[in-house]
């Protein structure tokens, strides 16, 4: 991966125009700099709640996936550019009508919480 913050399984979260979105991306396994995935726009607001899929190519900072609501057409297309573990670029639907800004930022693994056990004797 030419970009070590997409070498492994990422959870994002952000939003695009005034949704909110969650996002998962992990590289593929048969070509070095892609990745794909899937999100979920809060509410149910696209897809019935359903998740979108992802597949698309990173180059540098530079993301650029095409989305299919199906699993088979394209419904649109995610450009963005990574700074400081925050992606921020443009998703336009596949006949380019409609376009948002999105911002998504990198969900970084919860520290495992200690948990006190008490015994009684």
């Amino acid at each position: 991966m030419s970009n070590p913050f997409f070498a492994g399984a990422i959870e994002l979260r952000g939003t695009m125009g005034s949704d909110k979105i969650r996002m998962h991306i992990q590289p593929k396994t048969e070509d070095r700099d892609s990745v794909e995935g899937s999100y979920i726009v809060a509410g149910g607001k696209r897809n019935q709640g359903k998740k979108i899929l992802l597949a698309g190519e990173v180059s540098k900072n530079k993301l650029s996936m095409e989305e299919s609501e199906d699993g088979v057409d394209v419904s649109g297309q995610w450009d963005g550019e990574l700074k400081d573990n925050v992606i921020r670029g443009v998703w336009q639907s596949d006949d380019g009508k409609v376009s948002k800004e999105f911002v998504l930022e990198l969900l970084l693994p919860s520290k495992a919480k200690k948990v006190k056990t008490s015994s009684t004797k």
